[in-house]
Protein backbone atom coordinates (compact mmCIF):
# COMPACT_ATOMS: atom_id res chain seq x y z
CA UNK A 1 0.00 0.00 0.00
CA UNK A 2 1.00 3.42 -0.67
CA UNK A 3 2.19 5.59 2.16
CA UNK A 4 0.19 8.65 1.89
CA UNK A 5 3.08 10.72 3.36
CA UNK A 6 5.76 9.42 1.09
CA UNK A 7 3.94 9.94 -2.43
CA UNK A 8 5.72 7.65 -5.13
CA UNK A 9 7.59 9.74 -7.35
CA UNK A 10 9.16 8.88 -11.02
CA UNK A 11 13.45 9.36 -10.95
CA UNK A 12 13.36 12.50 -12.71
CA UNK A 13 11.01 14.16 -10.87
CA UNK A 14 13.19 12.82 -7.55
CA UNK A 15 16.58 14.45 -8.90
CA UNK A 16 14.49 18.30 -10.03
CA UNK A 17 13.51 18.48 -6.74
CA UNK A 18 17.15 17.62 -5.35
CA UNK A 19 18.42 20.26 -7.38
CA UNK A 20 15.95 22.84 -6.08
CA UNK A 21 18.94 23.80 -3.30
CA UNK A 22 22.50 23.81 -3.49
CA UNK A 23 23.41 20.08 -2.87
CA UNK A 24 26.29 18.05 -4.08
CA UNK A 25 23.85 15.47 -5.80
CA UNK A 26 26.37 14.05 -8.34
CA UNK A 27 30.05 13.50 -8.87
CA UNK A 28 33.11 11.73 -10.77
CA UNK A 29 36.56 11.29 -10.00
CA UNK A 30 39.01 9.90 -12.01
CA UNK A 31 41.21 7.42 -10.29
CA UNK A 32 43.97 7.30 -12.77
CA UNK A 33 45.22 8.93 -15.70
CA UNK A 34 46.90 5.90 -17.11
CA UNK A 35 45.38 3.76 -20.44
CA UNK A 36 46.03 0.99 -22.05
CA UNK A 37 45.15 2.34 -25.55
CA UNK A 38 46.71 4.80 -27.26
CA UNK A 39 42.96 6.85 -29.12
CA UNK A 40 44.02 9.60 -31.19
CA UNK A 41 40.99 11.95 -29.95
CA UNK A 42 41.40 11.26 -26.10
CA UNK A 43 42.01 14.09 -23.96
CA UNK A 44 43.46 12.05 -20.92
CA UNK A 45 45.46 9.19 -21.48
CA UNK A 46 49.04 7.96 -20.15
CA UNK A 47 51.08 4.95 -20.91
CA UNK A 48 49.70 1.79 -18.95
CA UNK A 49 53.22 1.41 -16.93
CA UNK A 50 53.54 5.02 -16.68
CA UNK A 51 55.21 4.94 -13.38
CA UNK A 52 54.79 8.77 -12.45
CA UNK A 53 51.04 8.73 -13.34
CA UNK A 54 50.88 6.30 -11.40
CA UNK A 55 52.38 7.25 -7.79
CA UNK A 56 50.46 10.59 -8.88
CA UNK A 57 47.13 8.96 -8.14
CA UNK A 58 45.27 8.73 -5.11
CA UNK A 59 45.64 5.47 -2.63
CA UNK A 60 42.70 3.30 -1.74
CA UNK A 61 42.57 4.71 1.82
CA UNK A 62 43.10 8.67 0.44
CA UNK A 63 39.88 7.27 -1.74
CA UNK A 64 38.06 5.85 0.79
CA UNK A 65 38.37 8.83 3.32
CA UNK A 66 36.78 11.24 0.56
CA UNK A 67 34.32 9.00 -0.54
CA UNK A 68 33.42 8.97 3.36
CA UNK A 69 32.93 12.81 3.27
CA UNK A 70 30.83 13.45 0.01
CA UNK A 71 28.38 10.81 1.22
CA UNK A 72 28.33 12.78 4.52
CA UNK A 73 27.30 15.38 2.40
CA UNK A 74 24.73 13.98 0.22
CA UNK A 75 26.24 12.63 -2.66
CA UNK A 76 24.30 10.10 -4.21
CA UNK A 77 25.13 9.45 -8.07
CA UNK A 78 29.46 9.06 -8.59
CA UNK A 79 31.25 8.24 -11.69
CA UNK A 80 34.33 6.32 -11.72
CA UNK A 81 36.32 7.36 -14.34
CA UNK A 82 39.69 7.44 -15.85
CA UNK A 83 41.70 6.90 -17.81
CA UNK A 84 41.22 2.91 -18.02
CA UNK A 85 40.15 2.70 -14.19
CA UNK A 86 39.97 -0.91 -15.02
CA UNK A 87 43.91 -0.72 -14.69
CA UNK A 88 44.28 -0.27 -10.79
CA UNK A 89 44.88 -3.18 -9.23
CA UNK A 90 42.64 -1.59 -6.44
CA UNK A 91 39.26 -1.29 -8.41
CA UNK A 92 37.02 -4.03 -7.41
CA UNK A 93 38.05 -2.50 -3.53
CA UNK A 94 36.92 1.28 -4.50
CA UNK A 95 34.28 0.29 -6.54
CA UNK A 96 32.89 -2.05 -3.84
CA UNK A 97 33.46 0.90 -1.18
CA UNK A 98 31.72 3.45 -2.83
CA UNK A 99 28.61 0.84 -3.24
CA UNK A 100 29.03 -0.31 0.10
CA UNK A 101 28.11 3.81 1.23
CA UNK A 102 25.36 3.95 -0.71
CA UNK A 103 26.63 5.52 -4.14
CA UNK A 104 24.68 4.92 -7.16
CA UNK A 105 27.76 4.16 -9.27
CA UNK A 106 27.99 5.15 -13.09
CA UNK A 107 31.63 3.12 -14.78
CA UNK A 108 33.18 4.66 -17.10
CA UNK A 109 35.35 2.31 -19.26
CA UNK A 110 36.46 1.13 -22.56
CA UNK A 111 35.76 -2.02 -22.01
CA UNK A 112 38.86 -4.03 -23.05
CA UNK A 113 39.69 -5.36 -19.81
CA UNK A 114 36.55 -6.76 -18.41
CA UNK A 115 36.94 -10.36 -17.26
CA UNK A 116 34.34 -12.88 -16.38
CA UNK A 117 35.54 -12.60 -12.89
CA UNK A 118 34.62 -8.78 -13.15
CA UNK A 119 31.72 -9.22 -14.82
CA UNK A 120 30.24 -11.69 -12.21
CA UNK A 121 31.05 -9.76 -9.58
CA UNK A 122 29.18 -6.73 -11.12
CA UNK A 123 26.36 -8.51 -11.61
CA UNK A 124 26.20 -9.53 -8.09
CA UNK A 125 27.03 -6.51 -7.07
CA UNK A 126 25.22 -4.22 -9.97
CA UNK A 127 26.27 -0.40 -10.92
CA UNK A 128 23.96 1.85 -11.75
CA UNK A 129 25.41 1.68 -15.25
CA UNK A 130 28.72 1.21 -17.40
CA UNK A 131 29.04 3.25 -20.00
CA UNK A 132 31.53 1.20 -22.28
CA UNK A 133 33.40 3.80 -25.62
CA UNK A 134 32.75 1.95 -28.89
CA UNK A 135 34.96 3.49 -31.24
CA UNK A 136 34.29 1.75 -34.64
CA UNK A 137 31.77 -0.99 -35.69
CA UNK A 138 34.58 -2.84 -37.56
CA UNK A 139 37.85 -3.94 -35.92
CA UNK A 140 39.57 -2.21 -38.80
CA UNK A 141 38.26 1.40 -37.75
CA UNK A 142 38.04 0.62 -34.16
CA UNK A 143 41.87 0.00 -34.10
CA UNK A 144 42.77 3.13 -35.84
CA UNK A 145 41.69 4.95 -33.40
CA UNK A 146 43.12 3.01 -30.16
CA UNK A 147 45.90 2.09 -31.94
CA UNK A 148 46.32 -1.28 -30.28
CA UNK A 149 46.07 -4.31 -32.31
CA UNK A 150 43.54 -6.79 -30.79
CA UNK A 151 41.53 -4.21 -28.83
CA UNK A 152 38.33 -4.58 -31.05
CA UNK A 153 37.41 -8.17 -29.85
CA UNK A 154 38.56 -7.58 -26.25
CA UNK A 155 36.16 -4.63 -26.55
CA UNK A 156 33.34 -6.52 -27.73
CA UNK A 157 34.06 -9.47 -25.60
CA UNK A 158 34.02 -7.42 -22.43
CA UNK A 159 30.43 -6.07 -24.03
CA UNK A 160 29.21 -9.50 -24.53
CA UNK A 161 30.07 -10.57 -20.71
CA UNK A 162 28.25 -7.67 -19.53
CA UNK A 163 25.20 -7.86 -21.29
CA UNK A 164 25.04 -11.81 -20.79
CA UNK A 165 25.12 -10.18 -17.16
CA UNK A 166 21.98 -7.98 -17.75
CA UNK A 167 24.32 -5.29 -16.38
CA UNK A 168 22.84 -2.30 -17.27
CA UNK A 169 24.89 -0.90 -20.07
CA UNK A 170 25.12 2.11 -22.33
CA UNK A 171 27.40 2.06 -25.39
CA UNK A 172 28.69 5.77 -26.64
CA UNK A 173 31.17 7.00 -29.59
CA UNK A 174 33.03 9.91 -30.09
CA UNK A 175 32.49 11.20 -33.90
CA UNK A 176 35.14 12.03 -35.82
CA UNK A 177 36.79 11.57 -39.22
CA UNK A 178 38.10 7.95 -39.01
CA UNK A 179 34.85 6.52 -37.32
CA UNK A 180 31.99 8.71 -38.93
CA UNK A 181 30.99 6.42 -41.46
CA UNK A 182 30.14 3.61 -38.95
CA UNK A 183 27.82 5.31 -37.48
CA UNK A 184 24.80 3.49 -38.34
CA UNK A 185 26.79 0.44 -37.87
CA UNK A 186 27.43 0.93 -34.43
CA UNK A 187 23.94 2.45 -33.66
CA UNK A 188 22.88 -1.14 -35.46
CA UNK A 189 25.29 -3.29 -33.17
CA UNK A 190 23.90 -1.65 -29.97
CA UNK A 191 20.30 -1.98 -31.09
CA UNK A 192 21.01 -5.94 -31.49
CA UNK A 193 22.70 -6.07 -27.88
CA UNK A 194 19.10 -4.29 -26.77
CA UNK A 195 21.71 -1.05 -25.32
CA UNK A 196 21.54 2.13 -25.30
CA UNK A 197 24.19 3.98 -27.86
CA UNK A 198 24.75 7.45 -27.85
CA UNK A 199 27.39 10.04 -29.67
CA UNK A 200 29.46 12.46 -29.12
CA UNK A 201 30.24 15.53 -31.84
CA UNK A 202 32.82 17.66 -29.80
CA UNK A 203 36.71 16.86 -29.32
CA UNK A 204 38.61 18.91 -27.36
CA UNK A 205 42.59 19.64 -26.36
CA UNK A 206 44.35 17.17 -23.72
CA UNK A 207 44.69 18.36 -20.50
CA UNK A 208 47.51 20.60 -19.15
CA UNK A 209 50.73 18.45 -19.19
CA UNK A 210 49.47 15.63 -21.78
CA UNK A 211 51.45 15.10 -25.07
CA UNK A 212 50.11 16.38 -28.42
CA UNK A 213 47.54 18.73 -26.83
CA UNK A 214 45.90 20.02 -29.54
CA UNK A 215 46.24 16.06 -31.50
CA UNK A 216 42.74 15.46 -31.06
CA UNK A 217 41.64 18.73 -33.78
CA UNK A 218 43.69 16.56 -36.50
CA UNK A 219 40.60 14.15 -36.49
CA UNK A 220 37.48 16.60 -35.83
CA UNK A 221 34.45 16.77 -38.22
CA UNK A 222 34.00 20.26 -39.71
CA UNK A 223 31.35 22.04 -38.58
CA UNK A 224 28.54 20.88 -41.44
CA UNK A 225 29.53 17.85 -40.53
CA UNK A 226 28.66 18.15 -36.50
CA UNK A 227 25.74 19.87 -37.69
CA UNK A 228 23.99 17.26 -39.92
CA UNK A 229 24.67 14.53 -37.52
CA UNK A 230 22.88 16.84 -34.99
CA UNK A 231 20.42 17.43 -37.77
CA UNK A 232 19.39 13.61 -38.34
CA UNK A 233 19.17 12.38 -34.82
CA UNK A 234 15.62 13.14 -33.75
CA UNK A 235 15.96 12.36 -30.20
CA UNK A 236 18.48 14.82 -29.62
CA UNK A 237 16.25 17.77 -31.87
CA UNK A 238 13.22 16.12 -29.19
CA UNK A 239 15.54 16.91 -26.64
CA UNK A 240 16.91 20.31 -27.60
CA UNK A 241 13.12 21.51 -27.91
CA UNK A 242 12.31 20.54 -24.43
CA UNK A 243 15.40 22.45 -22.89
CA UNK A 244 14.45 25.57 -25.10
CA UNK A 245 10.81 25.28 -24.10
CA UNK A 246 11.54 24.86 -20.39
CA UNK A 247 14.31 27.55 -20.64
CA UNK A 248 12.03 30.39 -22.78
CA UNK A 249 12.11 34.06 -20.94
CA UNK A 250 14.57 32.87 -18.62
CA UNK A 251 17.43 35.15 -18.73
CA UNK A 252 20.89 34.27 -18.75
CA UNK A 253 22.43 34.20 -15.17
CA UNK A 254 24.98 36.88 -14.89
CA UNK A 255 27.78 34.36 -13.64
CA UNK A 256 31.03 33.23 -15.13
CA UNK A 257 29.15 29.41 -14.62
CA UNK A 258 25.73 28.61 -15.76
CA UNK A 259 25.73 25.05 -16.32
CA UNK A 260 25.23 22.87 -13.01
CA UNK A 261 28.75 22.56 -12.12
CA UNK A 262 29.06 23.91 -8.03
CA UNK A 263 25.14 23.88 -7.64
CA UNK A 264 24.78 19.91 -7.78
CA UNK A 265 27.73 18.19 -9.48
CA UNK A 266 31.22 18.43 -8.97
CA UNK A 267 34.44 16.61 -10.05
CA UNK A 268 37.39 15.46 -8.16
CA UNK A 269 40.55 14.91 -10.54
CA UNK A 270 43.72 11.96 -10.23
CA UNK A 271 45.63 13.95 -7.97
CA UNK A 272 42.45 14.76 -5.03
CA UNK A 273 41.72 18.24 -6.18
CA UNK A 274 37.62 19.41 -5.78
CA UNK A 275 37.23 21.04 -8.95
CA UNK A 276 33.90 22.12 -10.80
CA UNK A 277 33.94 19.67 -13.35
CA UNK A 278 35.54 17.33 -15.66
CA UNK A 279 36.71 20.44 -18.17
CA UNK A 280 36.75 22.85 -15.72
CA UNK A 281 39.87 22.46 -13.59
CA UNK A 282 41.27 25.63 -12.50
CA UNK A 283 40.86 26.94 -9.86
CA UNK A 284 41.37 23.62 -7.46
CA UNK A 285 40.58 22.92 -4.09
CA UNK A 286 43.24 19.90 -2.28
CA UNK A 287 41.10 17.31 -0.79
CA UNK A 288 44.26 15.57 0.40
CA UNK A 289 44.72 18.24 2.63
CA UNK A 290 41.21 19.84 3.27
CA UNK A 291 37.48 18.33 3.57
CA UNK A 292 35.13 17.97 0.92
CA UNK A 293 32.64 19.76 3.37
CA UNK A 294 34.98 22.78 3.27
CA UNK A 295 35.64 22.33 -0.45
CA UNK A 296 31.89 22.26 -1.30
CA UNK A 297 30.51 24.67 1.13
CA UNK A 298 32.99 27.61 1.32
CA UNK A 299 35.66 26.88 -2.15
CA UNK A 300 33.18 25.54 -4.95
CA UNK A 301 30.36 27.98 -3.59
CA UNK A 302 32.37 30.71 -4.12
CA UNK A 303 34.00 29.66 -7.57
CA UNK A 304 30.11 29.60 -8.39
CA UNK A 305 29.19 32.98 -7.42
CA UNK A 306 32.05 34.31 -9.95
CA UNK A 307 30.27 37.20 -12.45
CA UNK A 308 30.63 37.03 -15.90
CA UNK A 309 33.51 39.63 -17.15
CA UNK A 310 32.04 42.70 -17.61
CA UNK A 311 33.81 42.58 -21.14
CA UNK A 312 32.85 38.88 -22.52
CA UNK A 313 31.04 39.52 -25.86
CA UNK A 314 28.71 36.32 -25.01
CA UNK A 315 27.02 38.35 -22.29
CA UNK A 316 24.17 39.78 -24.73
CA UNK A 317 24.30 36.83 -26.90
CA UNK A 318 20.51 36.22 -28.19
CA UNK A 319 21.18 32.19 -28.75
CA UNK A 320 22.89 31.58 -25.70
CA UNK A 321 21.02 28.45 -24.93
CA UNK A 322 22.42 27.17 -28.22
CA UNK A 323 25.82 27.06 -27.34
CA UNK A 324 28.50 25.01 -25.65
CA UNK A 325 31.20 27.62 -24.98
CA UNK A 326 31.57 27.23 -20.91
CA UNK A 327 34.42 27.80 -19.27
CA UNK A 328 35.96 24.18 -19.18
CA UNK A 329 36.03 24.72 -22.86
CA UNK A 330 38.06 28.28 -22.54
CA UNK A 331 40.52 26.32 -20.18
CA UNK A 332 41.02 23.22 -22.79
CA UNK A 333 41.39 25.58 -25.40
CA UNK A 334 43.60 28.59 -24.12
CA UNK A 335 45.19 27.02 -20.69
CA UNK A 336 43.84 26.81 -16.90
CA UNK A 337 43.67 30.16 -16.23
CA UNK A 338 41.72 30.99 -18.72
CA UNK A 339 38.16 30.49 -18.28
CA UNK A 340 36.06 33.64 -20.07
CA UNK A 341 37.36 33.73 -23.24
CA UNK A 342 35.33 32.47 -26.78
CA UNK A 343 36.15 29.23 -28.48
CA UNK A 344 35.62 30.67 -31.95
CA UNK A 345 34.59 27.56 -33.75
CA UNK A 346 32.40 26.66 -30.77
CA UNK A 347 30.95 30.26 -31.45
CA UNK A 348 30.34 29.45 -35.11
CA UNK A 349 28.35 26.08 -34.58
CA UNK A 350 25.74 27.42 -32.00
CA UNK A 351 25.11 30.71 -34.87
CA UNK A 352 24.73 27.29 -37.34
CA UNK A 353 22.77 25.62 -35.45
CA UNK A 354 20.17 28.41 -34.82
CA UNK A 355 19.94 28.98 -38.13
CA UNK A 356 19.16 25.25 -38.79
CA UNK A 357 16.69 25.19 -35.81
CA UNK A 358 14.60 28.31 -37.09
CA UNK A 359 14.23 26.22 -40.35
CA UNK A 360 12.96 23.61 -38.78
CA UNK A 361 10.92 25.60 -36.49
CA UNK A 362 12.20 24.62 -33.11
CA UNK A 363 13.26 28.26 -32.37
Amino acid sequence: MECFHLPVIDLPEFNDRLRQQRNPIQGGMEITHRCNLRCVHCYCRRDANDRAARDAELSYDEICRIVDQIVQEGCLYFQLTGGEPLLRRDFVDIYDYCRDKGLLVILFTNGTLITRRLADHLAKRPPLSVEVSLYGATKEVYESVTGIPGSYEKCLNGIKLLVDRGIKLKLKSPMMTLNVTELDALKQLAAGLEVDFYFDVLLHPRLSGMDDPYGPYQYALPLNEILRLEMNEEKRLVAWKAYLDQREGMPRAKTLYTCGAGLYSFFIDVAGNLVMCIESRWPSYDLRQGSFKEGWHDFLADVRSWPEPEDSVCADCPIFLLCKQCPGRSQLEYGSDVQSRRVEWICDLAHMRAEAFREKGII
